[in-house]
C-alpha cells in the first residue's frame, strides 16, 4: 500500500514538494488550460477533477488525497472540450497519478500518454471512452483495489515496466497474491 498521509517521514505527502489544496489547485488549473507541474512531488489535499479541455502535464507524480476525476464533463465555464494528460518520468523519480480513493476517467477524457503508476487505493474506473483520434497509452502500471474497463471504444494500451514502478514503490517484504475471478473477452 502507499501511504499517502501518516506522520512518517516517508509519506507522499511528508515528501511533497508542493501542497494545495483542493481549491488552490482548481484555480490554479482554472488559470492555466494548459498547466505543466514541474515539482518532482505535487500533493492536493482533497480531490481534483480534469474538465473544460483541460491540458494537464505531469513531469513527476500528483498525489490525491481523495479522489482524481478526468473527463466527466466537457465544460467549465467558457471552456469546453476533452481533457488531456501527459505523464513523464525521469529515471529516479517517481512520476504517475496517485488517489487514495477514486480514479475516474470518462466520456470527455482526451489523449492520456503516461510513463508512471496510474493508481487507486480503492476504485479504479475507465468508462465510456469516446471514439476519435485520442490515445490511451499507459507504460508503467495500472493498480487499483477494483479495476473497471467499461464501453471504451478506442484503444487502451497498459504497458507493465517494472523499472518505472521501481522508482515509486518502496521495497515491500512480502507480495500479494492477486486471484482472478472472472475474465471474459470478446471478439
Amino acid at each position: 500500500a502507499i501511504d499517502f498521509n501518516s506522520t512518517a517521514t516517508s509519506s507522499y505527502k511528508n515528501r511533497a514538494d508542493i501542497v494545495y489544496t483542493s481549491t488552490e489547485f482548481e484555480n490554479l488549473m482554472r488559470n492555466n488550460q494548459n498547466l505543466t507541474l514541474n515539482d518532482p512531488i505535487t500533493y492536493v489535499e482533497g480531490d481534483v477533477e480534469l474538465r473544460g479541455a483541460q491540458n494537464l502535464t505531469i513531469n513527476g507524480l500528483l498525489v490525491a488525497e481523495r479522489d482524481f476525476t478526468v473527463g466527466s464533463r466537457e465544460r467549465w465555464g467558457s471552456r469546453s472540450g476533452p481533457s488531456s494528460i501527459t505523464i513523464n518520468h525521469a529515471t529516479g523519480t517517481p512520476s504517475g497519478i496517485l488517489a487514495a480513493r477514486h480514479i475516474n476517467s470518462g466520456e470527455y477524457t482526451g489523449d492520456i500518454n503516461a510513463v508512471g503508476l496510474i493508481y487507486a487505493a480503492d476504485q479504479l474506473n475507465i468508462t465510456n471512452l469516446a471514439t476519435g483520434s485520442y490515445v490511451f497509452n499507459v507504460r508503467g502500471g495500472v493498480v487499483g483495489r477494483k479495476l473497471t474497463i467499461t464501453s471504451s471504444w478506442r484503444q487502451i494500451n497498459i504497458t507493465h515496466d517494472n523499472d518505472v514502478l521501481l522508482d515509486i514503490f518502496l521495497p515491500t517484504d512480502f507480495s500479494p497474491v492477486i486471484l482472478t475471478e472472472h475474465w471474459e473477452e470478446e471478439y
